[in-house]
């Protein structure tokens, strides 16, 4: 009997191949409607991303705003949701600064932000402060 055995149970009628088993695209925002079709796409967008994006970091000295946020930029280019597939930040190691972040995140206007907090917490208003980014950005700005 031709089928699948899972937990030593057979289930005929299984699929043979992945083109033939559904996949639910509500969540994912993925024009598939089958396993194969998500694959592809998936696979696409990797090789998109990376054609297109390279990986960079910058340490400078950025100022935080009265509520302790600073936006986010590369050799003068303010970093965005669309020049910019991910983004991390580390203190300067190199300035003796010791600055946690408490968030990294974008906001309406998709600018990539950060919070700059001490190591309690306490957020770091109009502080200047060293710090490193590693980000993931697209090779137009470089």
């Amino acid at each position: 009997m031709a089928g699948i055995r899972y937990k030593g149970q057979i289930f005929s009628g299984a699929a043979s191949a992945a083109d033939h088993v559904a996949y639910d695209n509500t969540q994912s925002g993925l024009t598939a409607t089958n396993m194969q079709d998500a694959v592809d796409e998936v696979n696409a967008k990797i090789i998109g991303m990376n054609s297109n994006y390279c990986f960079v970091t910058q340490g400078f000295s950025v100022t935080s705003d009265s509520q302790g946020w600073v936006n986010v930029s590369y050799k003068g280019t303010q970093l965005t949701t669309t020049n910019c597939a991910g983004l991390w930040v580390a203190p300067n190691n190199n300035s003796g600064e010791y600055t946690c972040f408490d968030r990294v995140m974008y906001n309406s206007s998709g600018h990539w932000r950060v919070r700059c907090t001490d190591y309690n917490g306490n957020v770091l208003a109009n502080s200047t402060k060293t710090i490193r980014i590693f980000a993931y950005v697209s090779k137009s700005i470089l």
